[in-house]
């Protein structure tokens, strides 16, 4: 059985995970000589995984993480393993899968006039809705050249445009000065539309909206190119002298030490969808990819302890008392190797203290109240809010309350 590789290191880069770029071809080989038997394991691990999302399909259709979480993402990213394994809507062993999961995307409870292809009914989505835009747009697209049936192609091609723009109304619109002092126009993605979160936007997303706009060009669905190359731009923006891309865009110049790997990779795949094939931008990250394979947490420093990934976002929930909240210690960790660096204060109320432990091992610690500093600002009183380091690693933001949504969508984009 072969697999369709390529597709699979392009989905796992835009999930957003650990992913890491693949290695050197001589690398490959000297891993084969050691275990000539890592091809068998590798697609019997493979088959074992394909097997398990046949038997976890919903009779509707769908897939969904843990309590329902989900549904529109994971239906999506189930549908492509099976995409990569060979299956089509015509042919193949996991042909009647990939139809249930296409036949449940275009059942008619889940039409939204404004193109949205996320529920925003179910709580799990409702905040992310647009993680689902991009994978759904990405796995429809890839199926629609395979379908046959007349009023089904027609159905995909309909869902398809409304999605692909609901997803460029969606992206949010910045100014950036070039090195050079040219102004430019950038806009990235955020968790839901620009007009639901106040312009908000960060590299994940964009990457999976990206994706997803470039699945639906390669199927000939009409795709603005000025959305394409502001998100280009976007990422361009995001990328620090190193070559690595950071969270999100916060102005001027991308700072290092904040690099993410995993959404520097994804970029790499960004960069060949808009034609940037012999760019220096992805020259650039694929550098960068290669100098820190297999680092999970900002800045791309391997820590002197084990500890959870710091990050300068930090999530709050409400609390009775004004400009306090109540935030979780395993979100908040800091060493002596890593950008957050020891104790931390949280502007919620709370500091936090890691206790280091062996490699490997994690880290455990203690948390205590604390007042929080006047010069940030107040993350209360709304469960997405986030509370921005004051350890000096990054800038952060506290986003402000986005629109109620409907039960028929978010209407604004």
């Amino acid at each position: 059985m072969r697999y369709n590789w390529f597709a699979t290191t392009l989905v796992a880069c835009v999930t957003g995970g650990l992913a890491a770029v693949p290695s050197p071809r001589p690398a490959h080989a000297a891993e084969a000589k050691k275990n000539p038997n890592a091809d068998a394991e590798v697609e019997a691990a493979v088959a074992k995984g394909l097997e398990y999302l046949k038997k976890t399909q919903a009779k509707d259709g769908h897939w969904e993480a843990q309590g329902g979480q989900y549904p529109t993402s994971m239906t999506a990213l189930a549908g492509m393993a099976f995409l990569m394994e060979g299956s089509t809507l015509k042919e193949g062993k996991y042909t009647d899968q990939v139809k249930a999961a296409v036949d449940w995307f275009l059942s008619p409870n889940r039409q939204r006039a404004n193109g949205l292809i996320g529920d925003a009914r179910n709580p799990s989505e409702s905040i992310r809705y647009m993680y689902g835009q991009g994978f759904g747009t990405l796995f429809l697209a890839s199926v629609y050249g395979e379908e046959e049936d007349r009023e089904q192609r027609e159905k995909l091609e309909k869902l398809l445009t409304k999605a692909v723009e609901f997803t460029c109304k969606a992206q949010t619109s910045k100014r950036h000065k070039l090195p050079e002092g040219k102004d430019v126009e950038i806009g990235g993605w955020g968790y839901v539309s620009a007009a639901d979160d106040a312009n908000f936007d960060e590299g994940s997303v964009t990457i999976t909206a990206l994706q997803g706009l470039r699945a639906a060009k390669n199927a000939g669905i009409p795709v603005p190119k000025e959305t394409i190359d502001k998100a280009v731009r976007y990422l361009e923006a995001c990328t620090t002298s190193d070559g690595g891309v950071i969270y999100n865009y916060l102005g001027g110049v991308a700072a290092r030490g904040q690099e993410r790997p995993a959404l520097t990779a994804a970029a790499i795949c960004c960069g060949f969808s808009a034609g940037q094939y012999s760019g220096e931008l992805p020259k650039k990250w694929l550098k960068y990819c290669k100098a820190h394979e297999g680092t999970p947490w900002p800045g791309g420093g391997r820590p002197t302890t084990s500890t959870r990934r710091t990050t300068s976002a930090r999530p709050c929930t409400r609390s009775a008392r004004p400009n306090t909240a109540s935030c979780s210690p395993s979100r908040r960790s800091g060493t002596s190797g890593s950008p957050g660096g020891g104790s931390r204060t949280c502007t919620s109320g709370r500091s936090w203290t890691p206790r280091t432990g062996p490699a490997g091992r994690g880290s455990r610690g203690t948390s205590a109240p604390c007042t929080p500093p006047a010069s940030t600002c107040a993350c209360s009183n709304w469960r997405r809010a986030s509370c921005p380091s004051t350890s000096g690693d990054a800038p952060g933001r506290c986003p402000p309350r986005p629109a109620r949504f409907t039960s028929a969508g978010r209407a604004s984009a």
